[in-house]
């Protein structure tokens, strides 16, 4: 059989599209300091693709930055072009060429070079330099600005550098630095050390001068974690009374530095900040506080001089929230030492000993919590917060029955403490005497219990009371505001009985005194009447009636008009019992701190017999 025939050859490539022509007669002509225009003629077309645009590149000769190169679309048909934002007195290159439909970039035209106009001011003030992550714990790296163009273009940057606080004190750190490099200050140059705050600053020269001064920088430290000293810290709620809280103020070893940190906090109740933590070297604590409300924190480095500045405050957080104690409970909590022998800590174990010492069933103590003591190392503890090597215990203490612990419907729905019932009350003052008494049992968590701190109830508020060794109800505050209120009723009768009889008195004590000294009232017999007698008392003495009464009178010898009354010691002398008689108007009172004085207001002057003795004064001494 015949052979079949060979197949066809392949078809022939396509030709490939010929290079666009570029434009010709490239022109070049300075505008100004920072503009030169640039002109070309359109190249005849002859065939092949179309022009989609053309492509303008622009070569830096001279300057901070040679051989830096730009390129620039530019419309197909445009024969002019006007480049901006160059360098003062540099010299460009340019050349363009033709793109294709495709993306086919055809020739290069020729070079042509041309050099911009001089800088006609000195620059203005450079932006800040800004920090870089990367310091390490001797140095701060910092990257500056790139370099201006423009008729006042920068030739170089200058750094500055000063202690950060409220008056700087600048030097150079650096000269002819160039834009948009990374410059290390290290630690012993330049005035910069460890555990100081520094800020920096640029200034920028030219062949027309130097700028003013650039902004100031933020605060910087050897390390390279400001930023972290800024950021708020992270905390986490972890008992009712207790939280952790964590910050990134030495994350990358230098902690060798020595930082001190103080941990503050703000409760949402007020806009005051308290230190929580004075001193501490850590950077991660579980502190003591007690929070239902919310509160914020934030940390200040102690001992870095010049930091100005606190980190942000965390968001608002409360502490845990405990289940309200059952119907009738008292809440209470105690703390303990950590032992020298491990002893188990259990909610179970702590309630067997308790109620163990206490002589009561295991029902009624129940143990709420168990916070674990603060961690960490800081120089001082507080009482209301801060760091604690102590665990706390916090239990519900029952009454005896049990038909008491059903909680009412609306205190359930509500979640309400109810008011404890009087049984709880003794038990927890039990508790608070035998803490108070030294003498728990040994080999129970009782003999570990801080016996100073003793035992402290805990209310719905979240204040913490110390509970009282005085037996209930004497210790209620419902017996002692009774009692206040019914000695105040007391003393508010006496006084006013006292008040209503002075006006009467002090009238006649007037009358008297109209009618002259020169004929002197005698003084009258005492009444038979006891009870007008105590009368006459306390209205001479101003208080109540003095008990046991004696009374003393002076002989005729004359005494100070300004001070009646006041006769010499030896002048008293013990006077018969009728001088104790009502006063009349013509003995008005005179107070003295002790005795109480009678005197005439002549002051004796003119001595007249009064029975068996010649006396014009008498004074009442209450035994």
């Amino acid at each position: 059989p015949a052979a079949p025939p060979p197949p066809p050859p392949p078809p022939r490539p396509p030709l490939a599209p010929a290079l666009l022509s570029p434009p010709k007669r490239l022109r070049l002509r300075t505008t100004s300091c920072d503009a030169i225009t640039v002109r070309w003629v359109l190249p005849a077309q002859r065939g092949g693709q179309p022009v989609e645009r053309l492509l303008l590149r622009a070569t830096m000769l001279d300057g901070p930055s040679p051989h830096e190169e730009a390129l620039l679309d530019v419309p197909a048909d445009s024969t002019e072009f006007i480049a901006t934002g160059l360098r003062a007195a540099t010299t460009y290159r340019f050349a363009i060429a033709a793109v294709s439909a495709a993306g086919v970039r055809g020739q290069w035209s020729e070079w042509e070079d041309e050099t911009t106009g001089r800088v006609e001011s000195a620059p203005d003030p450079p932006e800040a330099p800004l920090p870089r992550a990367q310091s390490t714990c001797d140095s701060i790296r910092l990257r500056l600005p790139a370099l201006r163009v423009g008729c006042s273009a920068d030739a170089s940057l200058d750094l500055e550098v000063s202690p950060a606080g409220p008056t700087p004190h600048w030097s150079v750190a650096r000269r002819s630095l160039e834009g948009s490099e990374e410059v290390i200050v290290e630690a012993g140059t330049s005035g910069v050390t460890t555990r100081s705050a520094f800020v920096f600053r640029l200034r920028a020269t030219n062949s027309r001068g130097e700028s003013a001064p650039g902004p100031q920088s933020a605060s910087l430290v050897t390390g390279g974690y400001a930023d972290e000293m800024r950021a708020a810290p992270v905390v986490q709620a972890q008992s009712s009374a207790s939280y952790l809280i964590e910050w990134g103020g030495v994350l990358r070893g230098c902690a060798s530095h020595g930082v001190l940190w103080s941990v503050q906090y703000r409760r949402t109740s007020t806009t005051r900040w308290d230190a929580l933590v004075s001193r501490t070297s850590e950077s991660r604590l579980v502190v003591e506080l007690r929070c239902p409300e919310g509160c914020s924190f934030r940390v200040l480095p102690s001992n870095i001089k010049g930091w100005p500045e606190p980190s942000a405050a965390s968001e608002p957080l409360p502490t845990l929230k405990l289940h309200p104690p059952a119907h009738g409970a008292v809440r209470t909590q105690f703390s303990l030492f950590a032992a020298n022998s491990p002893i188990e800590l259990a909610a179970a174990r702590v309630g067997r000993d308790v109620s163990a010492a206490l002589g009561v069933a295991e029902g009624r103590v129940r143990c709420v919590e168990l916070r674990p003591p603060a961690t960490g190392t800081a120089d001082e503890e507080k009482e209301d917060g801060g760091l604690s090597r102590r665990t706390m215990v916090v239990l519900d203490l029952l009454p005896a029955s049990h038909a008491m612990l059903a909680v009412p419907g609306d205190s359930a729905h509500g979640g309400l403490w109810t008011q404890p019932e009087a049984a709880a009350l003794e038990l927890a003052r039990r508790l608070a005497v035998l803490l108070a008494s030294r003498e728990a049992p040994a080999g129970t968590v009782l003999s570990r219990a801080d016996f100073a701190a003793g035992l402290q109830r805990l209310h719905e508020s979240g204040r913490c009371q110390r509970v009282s060794t005085t037996p209930w109800p004497l210790s209620s505050f419902s017996f002692q505001l009774a009692l206040t209120l019914v000695l105040g009723c007391c003393f508010l009768f006496a006084l006013r009985r006292v008040l209503a009889r002075c006006p009467q008195r002090h009238a006649k004590a007037f009358e008297g005194a109209a009618a002259g000294h020169e004929e002197q009232q005698p003084i009258k017999q005492p009444q038979e009447d006891e009870d007008e007698e105590d009368d006459h008392e306390s209205i001479v003495a101003g208080m109540p009636p003095p008990l046991n009464p004696k009374i003393y009178a002076c002989s005729g010898r004359a005494l100070p008009p300004d001070e009646p009354g006041r006769a010499a010691a030896d002048d008293w002398h013990d006077a018969p019992e009728s001088f104790l008689s009502d006063a009349g108007p013509a003995l008005p009172v005179r107070a003295a701190s002790s005795p109480v004085v009678l005197a005439s207001a002549d002051g004796c002057e003119q001595p007249e017999e009064v029975g068996s003795e010649e006396a014009r004064c008498v004074r009442l001494v209450t035994l």
